[in-house]
């Protein structure tokens, strides 16, 4: 299992943008703190015996979201880069979030927006089974809905649009000229 220094939001960015990857844990708001533990040591045994490269992350995730039983849980999850000696991420991780009972396990292909993807069989689970949510592109340093933390830093996934350069005179003059402007 990976333990990332200070440099890990980077780390874990190039993963994102370069593997495909997935977010996972076996914590659930309705168990024991002694059930959870060992829950997510098993997924853990489970994620490292089929060849996933596993960093251990911490998050935030409202279970049962948009519901009368939602709760927003902290809990210790994994954040899971496929191997070329390990099995799918987009195969594996719904497996074991069904197993746990996860409301959802988060994926995403090298390179491309992430998903929510809906695990849990419960009426109240949030996405519905098989339901994909989109949640976007890494955004490290900044928490959101649902985020995570790597080392005390947070990082969430959201939409976001890419700002072009100016293409006229008149705009790349007001770019030069505002870049260096004093912050009030």
């Amino acid at each position: 299992m990976t333990e990332l220094n200070e440099s890990g939001l980077n780390r874990l960015y190039k993963k994102m943008e370069s593997y495909n990857v997935g977010m996972i844990s076996a914590f659930r708001g309705d168990k024991t703190k002694s059930q959870n533990k060992l829950n997510n040591l098993s997924l853990k045994a489970k994620l490292l015996s089929d060849g996933f490269d596993v960093t251990k992350i911490y998050g935030s995730y409202i279970e049962n979201y948009g519901s009368e039983n939602e709760q927003e849980v902290s809990e210790e999850s994994f954040f899971v880069v496929e191997t070329e000696k390990s099995p799918s991420v987009f195969e594996k991780l719904p497996q074991y979030g069904k197993l746990y009972d996860q409301d959802s396990v988060f994926l995403k292909p090298a390179g491309e927006k992430g998903y929510l993807l809906g695990t849990s069989d419960r009426s109240d689970a949030f996405p519905p089974k098989g339901d994909k949510i989109i949640v976007g592109s890494p955004v490290m340093g900044q928490e959101g809905e649902f985020f995570s933390k790597v080392k005390n830093r947070p990082f969430t996934m959201k939409e976001a649009t890419t700002v072009d350069l100016p293409s006229t005179l008149s705009g790349r003059w007001a770019m030069l000229k505002y870049k260096d402007a004093d912050v009030e």
